[in-house]
């Protein structure tokens, strides 16, 4: 018989407190708050911009509207790549991404122009990247087997399916893990999405809110902070079909919040990044933002 999670009964009434005075901070905030912390305090979407902005400039002015359609569907691959060997790093999260950004927006690359005649160079390419960067010297073998499955998926990826995909993105998260052969919730997996929907809002010019039914990215911060929420017993956790159960109780945790808050868990993680983030320019935030966001920071250190 399976051995549930170890929760302490002692401690049960407290948690349900301190679940119930998330949410209520959490209230505070929405998906348009969210939206404004992606788009003007995360460096990832920053350096995102950046790079969308320079691969077009790689080519020559009278060739650009010709390339256009060509330079999105290289951004979109560029980032879901990035973005599913965006772990175990030799540095910060920023650093790495900004290393991304600055690489592939060198001039001397001419990607565009590169693989518009081979798409099997931009893989190629990618794996050069990876094996010569400072910020990802971590397990490379496991990482490159990781790309050569998905660009299976993205080497025909159109510029029509990536409109079809920003759209759907729970089909393109089934696509991913099936890839991958990995859980839906996977950590980067969901992560992959969310850098996706970054890239299509930058490339597309268009906004569209996360699915509620996507997980939130459960890295080492939120791990951290969903313990000092719930009580639970750690030690040698259980798993069923790979999945830790301890995982997937903090992943149920953190749906019943999107659901109670209407906020969708990719963009709950943004707000907690902004909460829990080291540095951000705080002159960025109205007076409001800021207490709530004060609040979100004391009651992570109670």
């Amino acid at each position: 018989m399976m051995k549930k999670i170890t929760i302490n009964k002692s401690t049960e009434h407290s948690d349900e407190n301190k679940k119930n005075e998330l949410i209520n901070l959490l209230k505070n905030f929405d998906i348009n708050t969210a939206r404004k912390f992606e788009e003007e305090i995360d460096i990832q979407y920053k350096m995102l911009t950046n790079l969308y902005n320079s691969l077009i400039e790689q080519v020559e002015e009278e060739m650009q509207d010709f390339y256009e359609d060509l330079a999105v569907e290289v951004f979109v691959k560029l980032v879901i790549m990035n973005s599913l060997i965006s772990y175990q790093l030799s540095g910060t999260g920023e650093a790495w991404w900004t290393e991304f950004s600055q690489y592939w927006s060198n001039k001397e690359n001419k990607i565009l122009e590169k693989y518009s005649g081979n798409k099997e160079l931009l893989l190629e390419e990618f794996i050069n990247f990876l094996k010569n960067s400072k910020g990802n010297r971590r397990f490379h073998i496991t990482k490159i087997k990781r790309l050569e499955k998905i660009y299976e998926f993205l080497k025909d990826l159109t510029f029509e399916e990536i409109k079809y995909y920003y759209e759907n993105m729970e089909e393109l998260r089934n696509i991913v893990s099936k890839n991958l052969d990995t859980q839906k919730s996977a950590k980067t997996v969901v992560f992959s999405i969310k850098m996706y929907g970054y890239a299509c809002r930058i490339s597309l010019k268009q906004y569209i809110a996360y699915p509620m039914d996507i997980e939130i990215p459960l890295d080492s911060r939120i791990e951290k902070y969903t313990k000092k929420i719930l009580d639970i017993n750690l030690k040698n956790p259980k798993k069923i079909q790979g999945v830790k159960l301890t995982d997937k109780y903090m992943l149920e945790f953190w749906k019943e919040v999107s659901r109670t808050t209407e906020i969708p868990p990719l963009h709950i993680d943004s707000i907690l990044w902004t909460a829990l983030g080291k540095s951000f320019d705080i002159e960025k935030l109205t007076d409001s933002e800021k207490t709530n966001i004060e609040k979100l920071m004391a009651f992570n250190q109670e």
